[in-house]
């Protein structure tokens, strides 16, 4: 049938447009001029898919015809229908009236071929169909694209991508995408690639479920550079499967359902990235699922150097599911994996590094263990609590089961903590105690010296320090030549609460020139010394860690202190920056967020070293508070926290230039008078008047901005 439309008549000579139904409309139907345009509403009647515009091009051979880009309009279309044999005549043109005739319906096309455009229909078994269209389409570059759910009963092979010529050097432009596969055959492959460069997308596999007969889903062979993106497969004896592959990728959303999720068989340098392996979540009461994986991933002895970096988990097709089983000679694995019934890991290979991801909490009993074979190794992240959730209720105290927990074997390295442990949580943060831990020349230090030693104009600050690790200024000291074993420089802070339990202490030093003595000490509330650190230092160019550990055993000592002391026979110049001292004492994981200060990592994650964490300690900004009672004057240096919170009155805090960006918030609590803010180098908002506080609970936000126009605080 030709519908002829009265409207929109700027295409065709005769003053109108015309409009197929269905691709059964084009037979015998000629246009009258080149470059005539009709319309095609789909490719099958009442489908209302693979329509498009057509053109008239009466150069073109009939013998171009190939049904889905090039239409003759001799070529008989009374037996076309949705079944893939009928489309499949059609497309070679079987029947041609006017085999050695010119003039053909090109469709036009922006780029991506439509499989909807060859007749690919829901239902219906397109297979062979769907092959035809992607040979036709892939080795010229052409993406082949489908977002119907397509059905298949036989193989398909990804085609592999060729230039013209085939020496010129040139990319891969074509990629394959299908937003539903639905594979019916129950044995063989489903889809295979074995070219260079390919491109496959497929957002969601089907098999049709493991009933004894082999049948594998994705099957990846070649000599690299394919690139298989999957978002869901499952239903296959093996659902991905490296099988003479080297060095192509997946990248995995979701595998399942199969007997070997991922398979590598003589296979190496491959890479599998991200996802979830395995099954759906259990609470171990069912205690095998057949919509689960027999195996998550599967490494045969014939293959070596392969990287996994997925999470395995839930494993419990049988009493005997294994997640990862690698007998492959150096693979490596990053990941989290636990909850299968049989093993999690069993590494009977060779060489693999096996690193196994922290998790977080959890109640349930896991029975499967952990094997690590002759020559291999299985490293096991410190449990944390990833949730980060504030205690209360029943979660105050929580379970949690280390990974390598319940079963661990074998004669290869695992390396990690073991078992059941229930961890209290709470809100502690391993806090530097030590204030202006970069500034000697803060009143915060009590600073003598016997001997000669004096700190008269030796000390003065600098923006020498460690940036990377948030530590933004530092201490010169210049020490000069005393020979005296006496001369000694001292500095201490206290008093110091003093915890039970373990304490870390220490500093960071660079030497530049000379040579100096360094000892630390922390001396509790009687005077007696509970540990000291003595380090010498030479010139050299990196700041060292100068600290120490120690187990205090008594009560809280709420005056104890702080000492750091200097020696030089020759003289030195030293930097110095972030002395710190931390009580660790129930303080296992990072806290919860909410509102805790979370200034460092915990003492223990860190082995008592203190790391920034997400705002900077002692330098510019902090997500900290310090309490102000007396008169202050704040610069660069002295800008160390977020807020400064003014008690009592009859003062004036002298507000100098900040850094870009930098903002610090000024807070009243409930006393009485008035304290005041005085800009000093720069002005607020443009005056360098002094802002009285003078209300309690009164609060001034402000700002440092640099602009073409001004330089200088704004209220925020």
């Amino acid at each position: 049938m030709e519908v002829i439309s009265s409207e929109n008549t700027v295409f065709g000579p005769g003053g109108y447009v015309r409009q197929f139904v269905s691709i059964k409309d084009v037979f015998e139907v000629s246009g009258e001029a080149a470059g005539e345009q009709a319309l095609l509403s789909s490719y099958h009647s009442d489908h209302r898919i693979g329509g498009g515009t057509l053109v008239w091009a009466p150069e073109v051979l009939k013998t171009s015809h190939d049904g889905f880009r090039v239409f003759s309009p001799t070529v008989p279309t009374t037996s076309l229908s949705t079944s893939q044999s009928s489309i499949l005549d059609y497309m070679t043109g079987s029947g041609e009236i006017d085999s050695q005739g010119s003039g053909c319906w090109l469709r036009l096309l922006e780029g991506t071929i439509e499989l909807e455009y060859g007749g690919v229909t829901e239902g219906t078994d397109c297979g062979l169909l769907v092959q035809r269209i992607m040979d036709a389409c892939v080795p010229s570059g052409t993406s082949v694209n489908c977002t119907i759910s397509l059905t298949v009963g036989s193989p398909l092979t990804i085609p592999e991508y060729r230039t013209n010529p085939p020496a010129s050097l040139d990319f891969n432009r074509s990629r394959v995408h299908i937003r539903h596969l639905i594979c019916i055959q129950t044995s063989g492959v489903a889809v295979s690639i074995g070219s260079c460069t390919a491109r496959l997308t497929i957002d969601w596999m089907q098999g049709a479920g493991f009933s004894g007969h082999p049948l594998v889903g994705i099957q990846i062979s070649g000599m690299g550079g394919n690139i298989i993106d999957v978002g869901q497969i499952g239903g296959f004896q093996n659902n991905v499967e490296f099988n003479n592959s080297y060095s192509n990728v997946v990248n995995m959303g979701w595998c399942d359902n199969a007997i070997r999720g991922i398979v590598f068989i003589n296979s190496n340098a491959n890479k599998l990235n991200g996802g979830h392996i395995g099954g759906r979540y259990s609470d171990g009461t069912i205690p095998t699922d057949p919509t689960t994986c027999e195996v998550g991933v599967y490494v045969n002895p014939t293959s070596s150097n392969n990287m996994i970096y997925s999470t395995i988990e839930y494993c419990r097709r049988s009493e005997i599911s294994v997640g990862l089983r690698d007998s492959g000679f150096a693979t490596v694995y990053r990941g989290y994996i636990e909850s299968c019934t049989g093993w999690n890991i069993y590494a009977d290979g060779k060489d693999a590094e096996i690193n196994v991801l922290a998790g977080g909490t959890t109640t349930r009993t896991d029975g499967a263990g952990f094997y690590a074979g002759p020559e291999n190794t299985i490293n096991f992240a410190t449990q944390v609590d990833y949730y980060n959730e504030l205690p209360r209720g029943d979660n105050t105290s929580l379970t949690f089961l280390s990974l390598q927990a319940i079963a661990s074997a074998g004669t290869g390295k695992v390396n990690g903590k073991r078992g059941m442990e229930t961890i209290t949580r709470n809100y502690q943060s391993a806090t530097n105690l030590l204030l202006d831990s970069s500034d000697f020349i803060s009143d915060s230090w009590n600073k003598g010296g016997t001997s000669g030693a004096s700190w008269s104009g030796i000390a003065t600050p600098s923006d020498s320090a460690m940036p990377d690790s948030g530590y933004e200024n530092s201490t010169q000291i210049i020490f000069p030549a005393l020979p005296s074993e006496k001369a000694i420089y001292r500095a201490s802070q206290g008093p110091i609460t003093m915890i039970n339990g373990p304490i870390s202490f220490g500093c960071f030093v660079l030497c530049v020139s000379g040579d100096i003595e360094i000892m630390l000490r922390v001396v509790n509330s009687t005077g007696s010394v509970q540990h000291r650190h003595v380090t010498r230092l030479k010139p050299s160019a990196n700041f060292q860690k100068i600290g120490s550990e120690l187990t205090y055993t008594g009560a809280s000592d709420s005056n104890s202190t702080f000492e750091i002391t200097f020696r030089s026979s020759i003289g030195a110049t030293i930097y110095v920056t972030n002395c710190y001292f931390q009580n660790r004492v129930g303080v296992k994981f990072p806290p919860a967020n909410g509102n805790t200060l979370r200034n460092v990592l915990s003492g223990e994650d860190v082995g008592g070293n203190t790391f920034h964490n997400g705002a900077t300690i002692n330098g510019i900004f902090r997500t900290d508070y310090r309490v102000t009672s007396k008169a202050i004057r704040l610069d660069k240096k002295r800008m160390q926290y977020s807020m400064e919170v003014l008690t009592g009155d009859g003062y004036n805090v002298l507000l100098e230039p900040g850094r870009d960006g930098q903002e610090i918030i000024f807070k009243r609590d409930s006393s009485v008078g008035v304290v005041g803010v005085i800009p000093l180098g720069a002005t607020i908002e443009g005056s360098l008047e002094p802002i009285p506080l003078s209300t309690a609970w009164q609060t001034l936000r402000l700002k440092y901005i640099q602009t073409p126009a001004f330089t200088g605080w704004i209220r925020v």
